[in-house]
């Protein structure tokens, strides 16, 4: 669409605000004062009338436009698409150490100290599975499918130390766990749990800037 052609949409989108707003319940109050003005104020009455009626006119339109463009960017937000492309024993390690292609198991064999930074990491890691800030996939029972965990899960499941040891990172039940409604989200456990790095990342730049 030529620059033209934009300009008439909006001079013609201004237009109809205008009228309506110089007609309509807009218009109720000046007419109501210029019942019991002076004659000689009803010029200024009706000069303020259009004079309102054009900025509210631009303003319904910045309004509507500014709306538009909310609603779309958290309509790209939902949307955004993150690959599942590592394990979650790897992505919890790189929470814990900072870089990439460490196992869990080589946190947990660094001591005491370690081990302390690794439970710390985990928790982060299931707080940002929480908030819905990056995805989490698992497999359940002998299903080949990968399944989307939904957030809510992580209010009542945690993943296991001893699976993130192994090959095979899986979900357990909290044991202080006391939402109903959450344990329903899922009847049976998530095992061979990957995420998405780069939400991971994104996650801890997040964090990081916030300390």
């Amino acid at each position: 669409m030529s620059i033209g052609s934009e300009f008439k949409a909006f001079a013609g989108a201004l237009r109809a605000d205008f009228l309506a707003a110089m007609s309509g319940s807009f218009s109720v109050p000046f007419a109501a004062v210029s019942v019991f003005a002076d004659q000689k104020y009803q010029p200024l009455i009706w000069a303020f009338l259009a004079y309102s009626a054009l900025i509210y006119a631009a303003f319904r339109l910045w309004r509507t436009q500014h709306l538009q463009v909310q609603a779309l960017g958290m309509r790209l937000a939902r949307e955004e698409v993150f690959r599942r492309n590592v394990d979650v024993g790897e992505a919890v390690a790189f929470l814990s150490l900072g870089v990439w292609g460490k196992r869990f198991s080589d946190v947990d064999a660094g001591g005491a100290e370690a081990r302390s930074r690794a439970s710390e990491a985990l928790e982060a890691f299931l707080q940002g599975a929480a908030d819905g800030d990056f995805p989490v996939w698992g497999k359940r029972g002998r299903s080949a499918i990968w399944e989307d965990i939904p957030a809510k899960f992580w209010l009542s499941h945690q993943i296991g130390w001893s699976s993130l040891l192994g090959m095979q990172p899986a979900t357990e039940r909290r044991k202080s766990s006391v939402d109903i409604d959450s344990l329903l989200v899922a009847s049976k456990g998530y095992s061979f749990l990957m995420t998405s790095r780069e939400a991971v990342e994104r996650r801890a730049e997040r964090d990081h800037s916030h300390r």
